[in-house]
């Protein structure tokens, strides 16, 4: 802890020598003779800002470890998602891809290492199938659970029918994200 250092002088009046004083770490000087009010008044000052420093430390050190515990859940939900054997994924309102796991990356034909984030999901409908998942993706913007069947061209160019159910995710009244869960029923629909 460092205590703050208020020294007294008498002969400096213009504080020409003040300097001296803070470089030796001094904070602030008084004049003598002692006005005790005037004293009590600069220690006050330097407990309340040794307080309120005290205070900010504090509370840097709980966002840290409240920060570092949510970067910990963040990465134990994506390895339980990544480990999820169905397409999961998130969009933002526009449909922009912000999320999604290995099992959708394995549905769209690419590896786990491709980066797809960013793009509209559905440049991999079909066209037939498009108007179905823009209207389905609209009613979800608007809060409700949508489910579609829809056929999908992966970058292999294969034809995948998928069964997507698309989720708002709402923080308090207002939809963040929409969270889309899709399985492939491709066999189904051969077989």
């Amino acid at each position: 802890h460092q205590i703050p250092i208020i020294y007294i002088t008498g002969c400096d009046r213009e504080g020409k020598r003040a300097n001296i004083g803070y470089e030796v770490g001094a904070v602030d000087y008084i004049l003598k003779p002692i006005n005790m009010e005037f004293l009590l008044s600069k220690v006050r000052v330097f407990v309340n800002l040794y307080n309120k420093k005290k205070g900010l430390e504090n509370e840097i050190s709980k966002r840290t470890e409240s920060e570092s515990e949510l970067k910990k859940a963040n990465q134990n939900i994506k390895s339980i998602i990544d480990g999820v054997s169905e397409c999961v994924c998130a969009f933002n309102k526009i449909g922009n891809l912000e999320a999604i796991n290995a099992a959708g990356l394995h549905l769209l034909g690419m590896d786990k290492n491709e980066n797809v984030l960013g793009s509209k999901f559905s440049q991999w409908v079909l066209p037939s199938d498009k108007a179905i998942y823009l209207k389905a993706f609209k009613v979800a913007c608007l809060g409700k659970e949508v489910s579609v069947q829809i056929s999908l061209q992966t970058v292999k160019n294969e034809i995948r029918t998928i069964d997507l159910n698309i989720v708002p995710f709402r923080i308090g009244k207002e939809i963040k994200k929409l969270i889309g869960l899709a399985i492939d029923i491709t066999e189904k629909e051969n077989g």
